[in-house]
């Protein structure tokens, strides 16, 4: 309200100005010509109030493209506020095919709104919190190391769907973490991931697979990752505090400056297959 009353202000100040330019310029600026009315010097009161003038018309031109803009970025914003609670109601859908469609208006939401993009992906994220938690009981572990995927991803189709969402984002250092903790992402495979600075803590990722993904700077705090196929991916920066690591397939995988100081079941042989390790803490060094 300040801000609006502040500008009209301005804008009546200017007007005043220009018409005060417009009447009283003249004999302002040019007094000494001016002291006598001679043809040449009406010519000279018209020459200046024309430009006078001009000035005026630009000028209130270019406040008419600036109004004309804001209320566009205001009904655009307006558009995307409302499109975001509609995406954010389907799904909060029961059925699987509202979650799906809230889904894929959230991706498009983040396509298409910078400013929209952060609370798009916190709500994907939360969603598969959500539908797709660490059971309470039960076995935690589809696949042993070595042994072939034969059973289904118990993640939910629209877990699925909103975690591939979430990897295929175009990469933008102003995205939020994706806190993915405590969830069951086991059998799942989907490759050249997005996952830079993503929170995994006691995720059970056991037989899932992301090659040739981007997964910097992310923290795998007591994950599960028995047989997690990583080949190819940069795992720079990344921590691996007390992860289950049996298994885990590292070929080709660039772990500069990752820190594996105390994952379980890493081998020398898993770390020798890396593409390049460099400053990598290592439970040997």
């Amino acid at each position: 309200m300040i801000k609006r009353v502040g500008v009209a202000a301005l804008i009546a100040l200017g007007i005043s100005g220009w018409i005060w330019l417009l009447v009283r310029g003249p004999w302002v600026f040019d007094s000494g010509h001016l002291a006598r009315i001679t043809p040449g010097a009406g010519a000279a009161v018209n020459g200046f109030r024309t430009a006078v003038a001009a000035i005026g018309v630009g000028a209130a031109a270019i406040v008419g493209i600036y109004f004309t803009h804001r209320n566009y970025e205001l009904n655009r914003s307006a558009q995307f506020s409302d499109r975001y609670a509609k995406a954010v109601e389907l799904l909060g859908g029961e059925s699987e095919a509202l979650q799906m469609g809230g889904i894929y208006a959230l991706e498009r939401i983040m396509k298409d709104s910078p400013y929209d993009r952060s609370a798009a992906i916190e709500t994907l994220a939360a969603f598969i919190r959500k539908t797709s938690p660490i059971p309470d009981e039960g076995p935690v572990e589809l696949f042993v190391s070595g042994e072939s995927n034969t059973l289904p991803s118990p993640v939910p189709a629209s877990a699925r769907a909103a975690l591939e969402v979430i990897a295929r984002r175009t990469p933008s250092k102003r995205d939020p973490e994706i806190r993915l903790e405590r969830c069951d992402l086991r059998g799942l495979w989907i490759e050249n991931v997005n996952f830079d600075r993503a929170r995994f803590e006691y995720c059970n990722l056991s037989g899932s697979g992301f090659p040739s993904g981007s997964i910097r700077g992310s923290y795998f705090m007591r994950a599960n990752l028995k047989g997690l196929h990583l080949e190819g991916s940069d795992l720079t920066e990344s921590k691996f505090p007390e992860a289950q690591m049996e298994g885990c397939c590292l070929i080709d995988a660039k772990i500069d400056q990752a820190n594996m100081m105390i994952a379980n079941g890493l081998s020398r042989q898993m770390v020798d297959a890396a593409h390049s390790a460099r400053d990598a803490k290592l439970p040997w060094t």
